[in-house]
């Protein structure tokens, strides 16, 4: 009845996903059942509004969307219900995310213990899915991911993160979370998987915390920096961009984006001293891990598209996916962010195969592979961290300098292969 229920629940979360996708999409389109017929349509019924079986009547506009429009999210709905069945198996009865044969050892009061621990775990990891579903599928259709998901996404991860650790089990001590536990598990979601150090409960930490938001907050205003009539001429054109552009709310309302941006950052600002001072401890140190999380997953794609910029000469990357990482990031912690970056690219040969067999089509949004990523790590986090990736961080400061290595390597690449086509196509 459980695993049913899952299915079920899974089931309609489908068919909000094939909602989200047309309605939040740049361009929306009358697709979903739950949105308004297009004009060449036929009026829909409550049938057409059935999960997965309603697809099968809508087949009739064929015409007006496309032969096949409606094989996808007729599988959205039909397959996420026992993929999200399949997660809770693995995560809160198998204890998959744990070290191998961690459970065989647990006494029977421990083991119900990390069970819930790990079903509120499972919880955060349905909610990140879902939102890599529509992030995913709109940016295969339009190579955009709209803020709706992302923005709101990593607010969801921070408030999340503050739940979580005023919920998770109690086992022997007052401050019991994935990354400091008694047994020395690790687990991803919630989670920095290393020792605490003091010095994160002190102002130190809220500093941190606080810079990290508003530099997040900053990152989403419309920002324009053009140097072609002067450093004067360019603070100017940086300021006018930043006050200038509309955004809509809630379907609606427009408001100004730099207002909007105010409002969530004073109000975010706010929570996070709220938090700090009035909760603290493990309420604190999870929410400081989420925001650590953001920054570094989202800095990690930014610091990607700036060098990629400086050696190919044009953009190489949308600021989406540098939005969808901080997400991942918030939701999954600042570790699991660069496993997840480092997986991107294995995600993009298989799905670009795919992709070119069964389409023909080999030019693929970045979005997709780093949403598969973030799934394969959820997944497999017992032999990413605990078998040989937890060694990685041995190296301590040094993976900074690694990481800033990698990126000029990169951009001398990139230089060097724009040169070699320049020349190439020159002839």
């Amino acid at each position: 009845m459980t695993y049913l229920l899952i299915v079920l629940v899974g089931v309609v979360l489908g068919a909000f996903i094939n909602w989200a996708i047309y309605s939040w999409a740049w361009f929306p389109r009358a697709i979903s059942p739950w949105s308004k017929a297009d004009d060449r349509a036929l009026p829909r019924t409550w049938t057409d509004r059935i999960p997965v079986f309603g697809w099968f009547g809508l087949r009739r506009e064929t015409e007006i969307h496309g032969r096949i429009f409606w094989l996808r999210p007729m599988l959205i709905e039909l397959l996420f219900g026992p993929m999200l069945a399949g997660l809770f198996w693995w995560e809160v009865i198998e204890l998959g995310l744990l070290p191998s044969g961690a459970a065989a050892g647990m006494p029977p009061g421990m083991l119900v213990v990390t069970q819930q621990w790990m079903l509120i775990m499972y919880l955060g990891h349905a909610l990140l899915m879902t939102l890599l579903m529509i992030a995913t599928f709109i940016d295969f259709d339009e190579q955009t991911i709209p803020d709706a998901v992302t923005v709101t996404g990593t607010l969801l991860a921070l408030t999340l993160h503050v739940i979580a650790a005023m919920m998770m089990p109690q086992i022997g001590s007052p401050l019991c979370l994935p990354w400091a536990t008694e047994g020395g598990l690790a687990a991803v979601m919630f989670t920095a998987p290393a020792p605490i150090e003091t010095k994160w409960l002190t102002p130190m930490g809220l500093i941190v915390g606080e810079a990290i938001f508003a530099a997040w907050c900053f990152a989403l205003a419309n920002r324009r920096w053009i140097m072609r009539k002067g450093f004067v001429k360019a603070i100017q054109f940086f300021a006018a961009g930043l006050v200038k552009y509309e955004t809509m709310l809630l379907g609606r309302f427009r408001t100004k984006v730099w207002k909007l941006l105010v409002a969530i950052w004073l109000t975010g600002s706010v929570a996070i001293a709220a938090v700090y001072f009035g909760l603290g401890g493990s309420a604190w140190l999870a929410l400081l891990s989420a925001l650590v999380g953001v920054g570094l997953g989202g800095g990690q794609i930014w610091a990607v598209r700036v060098f990629a910029k400086l050696g190919l000469g044009k953009e190489a990357m949308g600021f989406g996916d540098v939005t969808l990482m901080a997400m991942v990031g918030g939701f999954l912690g600042w570790q699991a962010a660069l496993f997840v970056f480092f997986l991107a690219p294995f995600t993009a040969i298989a799905i670009v195969l795919a992709s070119w067999l069964l389409t023909g089509n080999r030019m693929l949004p970045f979005g997709p592979y780093l949403a598969a990523g973030a799934v394969l790590t959820v997944v497999f986090w017992d032999a990413i961290w605990n078998q040989w990736g937890s060694g990685v961080f041995i190296l301590g400061p040094l993976i900074g300098a690694v990481l800033l290595l990698a990126l000029v390597a990169m951009c001398a690449l990139l230089f060097l292969f724009r040169v070699v086509e320049q020349k190439i196509f020159a002839q």
